[in-house]
C-alpha cells in the first residue's frame, strides 16, 4: 500500500496529529538517506522489519516502514517488497531487480520442495554457476577444503606433521618424505614408516583423507600420539603439530665444460619464496655457481606479489617486471629495489609454466635477452582477484589482463622458448634438463 500527497491552492485547516507525525518521520528519513548516501552502500540488500507484539500493526506505522525502505531502494538500484502475515506483521526488504529472480528461485524451493533441501549446496550451486557464466576460464568457486589448500600453498605453510603419505599397495598408510625440521622429524617419524592408528583409532588408505582432515583442522600445540609400524616392531610416537614450512624452491650443482652450473627449482609463487630463492641462490654462489638455471617446469604460478618480488632479484632499479591493462590504459611496473642476483640466468619451461612463472621468464629474457629452453608455455596472461566469502571459501575471476615488460600479449599465446625441446618420457635422462645445462655451459 502507497500513498501520495499532492500540493492544492486551497487553504486547509490545521494539520492533524497524525500528519505531523509524518512529516516528522520525513524528516528523520531525509538524514536516513544522507547517512546512506554518505556511506556509498550502493550494493547491499537491507532488511527492516517492524513487528507489534501487543496488537495490529497502524496504518501510519506501515506507512512509515514503506517510505523509508522505498527511499532506501532508490539508492541501491532495487524494488520493495510487502509482507502482511496474520494482521500482525509487515515485513519488507530491498531486493535487486537483477537477482529478484534467484531469490524466488530459492524462497519457492526452500518452502515448496518436496524433499530435504540443503539450503548450504544449493546456494554454493548458485555461486558457482555464476562463476562458469562469465565465460571466464580461470573463474571459479572454491568449496572451503579446495580453498584451505590453495591458502595454504599461497602462505607457503601449514598446521600439521610436516610428511608426505600415500596408501601403498597393501592398503596400508605409509609416510614417503618428511620435511626438514618439521614437527614430524623432531619427533621420530621417518620415511617408510607406516601409520597404523592416531589417537586410538586405525587408519588405512581407504580413509586416509579423512586421518589427513583430521590433521588439517588441529591447531598449533596439539598433541596427537600416532601407532606406527617400523621395521616390524610396533612403535608409540606422540607428536605437537606445529606450523611447517613448504618449500617451493630447491636447489643442487652440476658440472659441464669445467663450469659449476646451479640449478634452482621454484614450484610455485608463494608468500615465503623470496626469501627462499635468497638462502639458494647465497648457497650456489657461495659455492662458485658460474650460471644459473632457473626450472619452472611445473610451476602454474602463484601470488603476483610475490613474482614481484622474486623477479626483482634479478633486475636493476627502475627496470619493467611487466605490465598491466584494463583494456584501455597500461601501467607499467617497474622493480623499485636494487639488483641481489648477478648470475647469468637460461631458464627451463614447458607447458604447465604459467602465470607467474611466465611474469619471471618473459621479463628477464625481455630486459637481459636471458635465453628459454623447453616448450611453449601455458599462456595464462590474466591477473584474478582472490575473494573470500563465509565458511572459508573463496571465488576468484579475473580482473585485469598482464603483458610482458616489452607489451608482448601473453594470454592464450604463451612464450615460445628460444631452443625448442620436447620432453622424452622413452629416454631414461632429462633430456630438457640436458639441453638447458649445455646452453648455459656455453656462457
Amino acid at each position: 500500500m502507497a500513498e501520495e500527497k499532492k500540493k492544492t491552492t486551497r487553504g486547509r485547516k490545521k494539520k492533524t496529529e497524525n500528519v505531523e507525525k509524518e512529516e516528522k518521520v520525513v524528516k528523520e528519513e531525509k538524514v536516513e538517506v544522507k547517512k546512506v548516501e554518505k556511506a556509498k552502500k550502493v550494493d547491499v540488500e537491507t532488511q527492516q522489519n517492524e513487528q507489534d507484539k501487543d496488537s495490529d500493526f497502524k496504518l501510519w506505522e506501515v506507512i512509515v516502514v514503506m517510505i523509508v525502505t522505498a527511499l532506501v531502494g532508490l539508492f541501491v538500484g532495487g524494488y520493495v517488497t510487502y509482507q502482511r502475515y496474520n494482521g500482525r506483521r509487515v515485513s519488507c526488504r530491498i531486493v535487486r531487480k537483477d537477482v529478484q529472480e534467484i531469490a524466488d528461485v530459492y524462497d519457492e524451493l526452500v518452502n515448496d520442495y518436496f524433499g530435504k533441501v540443503d539450503k548450504e549446496t544449493i546456494v554454493d550451486n548458485a555461486i558457482a554457476g555464476m562463476m562458469n557464466g562469465l565465460g571466464d576460464r580461470y573463474a571459479a568457486f572454491l568449496d572451503e577444503d579446495t580453498a584451505k589448500s590453495l591458502d595454504e600453498e599461497l602462505k607457503g605453510k601449514f598446521i600439521g606433521l610436516g610428511v608426505q603419505i600415500t596408501g601403498n599397495e597393501e592398503g596400508q598408510i605409509v609416510i614417503i618424505s618428511v620435511f626438514d625440521d618439521s614437527p614430524a622429524a623432531k619427533n621420530g617419524l621417518t620415511p617408510g614408516d607406516i601409520i597404523l592408528s592416531m589417537d586410538s583409532v586405525s587408519y588405512d588408505a581407504s580413509n586416509l583423507n579423512e586421518l589427513t582432515k583430521k590433521i588439517k583442522s588441529s591447531q598449533v600445540g596439539d598433541k596427537k600420539t600416532f601407532v606406527v609400524l617400523r621395521d616390524g616392531q610396533e612403535l608409540t610416537i606422540e607428536v605437537s603439530l606445529d606450523e611447517v614450512e613448504i618449500s617451493s624452491v630447491s636447489s643442487y650443482y652440476v658440472e659441464r665444460e669445467g663450469k659449476l652450473i646451479g640449478v634452482m627449482n621454484i614450484t610455485n609463487f608463494a608468500d615465503n619464496t623470496e626469501k627462499q630463492i635468497i638462502k639458494n641462490y647465497n648457497e650456489l654462489k657461495e659455492n662458485g655457481a658460474q650460471v644459473l638455471i632457473i626450472d619452472l617446469r611445473g610451476n602454474g604460478g602463484g601470488y603476483l606479489t610475490s613474482a614481484e618480488g622474486v623477479t626483482s632479484l634479478f633486475l636493476n632499479k627502475d627496470m619493467v617486471i611487466y605490465r598491466k591493462s584494463d583494456g584501455e590504459t597500461v601501467e607499467s611496473i617497474k622493480n623499485e629495489n636494487e639488483r641481489d642476483i648477478d648470475l647469468t640466468v637460461v631458464l627451463l619451461v614447458d607447458y604447465t609454466t604459467a602465470s607467474s612463472s611466465e611474469v619471471l621468464a618473459s621479463s628477464l629474457r625481455d630486459n637481459y635477452g636471458y635465453e628459454i629452453v623447453g616448450t611453449r608455455t601455458f599462456g595464462k596472461g590474466m591477473i584474478q582477484k582472490l575473494e573470500s566469502l563465509t565458511n572459508g571459501r573463496y571465488i576468484k575471476y579475473s580482473t585485469l589482463e598482464w603483458l610482458t615488460a616489452n607489451g608482448t600479449k601473453v594470454e592464450g599465446v604463451g612464450l615460445t622458448p628460444d631452443y625448442e625441446i620436447e620432453w622424452d618420457p622413452e629416454l631414461e635422462y632429462d633430456n630438457q634438463l640436458e639441453a638447458a645445462i649445455d646452453v648455459a655451459s656455453h656462457k
